[in-house]
């Protein structure tokens, strides 16, 4: 075994001279290949896709309230947004041990799959009792989406 800086006496004035090991300097971005940036690519239009779906919730509800006050009140609006919530609280623990246990990639295409599952049966939505039957069904199918 050898010692990582290895001495040797220097000829002309007996001092000794350390030789460091050979460092490997490269650039942070010589591993980056487009195949290693395509997951953080998805997560970004993922999180940009959210973002928007969130805002047309915000209009849908507008224009539930406009439409529908009358017939099943405030309460009925207000349990789709805490289904949105539970959701997501749920969705935190399922998904982060989801990921710890098989990776961020197949965590990141079950999520996308939940999430496509959710805004079709939101979209889906009707009310086979009236208005009543579709707000529960687009708070089930909210709960879906907020899991993700």
């Amino acid at each position: 075994m050898s010692d990582p800086l290895q001495r040797d006496r220097d000829s002309e004035n007996g001092a000794c001279a350390a030789h460091e090991p050979a460092v490997d300097r490269r650039n942070a971005s010589d591993g980056v290949t487009a195949g290693s940036q395509l997951p953080s690519a998805a997560v970004t239009i993922a999180m940009l896709s959210a973002s928007y779906y969130f805002n047309v919730l915000i209009i849908i509800d507008v224009i539930l309230v406009m439409i529908y006050e009358n017939d099943s009140g405030r309460v009925d609006l207000i349990r789709n947004w805490d289904a949105l919530l539970v959701g997501q609280i749920i969705g935190q623990i399922i998904f982060g041990v989801l990921c710890d246990h098989v990776g961020r990639k197949a965590s990141l295409y079950a999520s996308a799959a939940v999430l496509l599952a959710g805004a079709v049966l939101c979209t889906a939505a009707s009310g086979v009792h009236g208005i009543s039957g579709l707000l529960w069904f687009m708070t089930i199918a909210r709960g879906i989406i907020g899991v993700v």
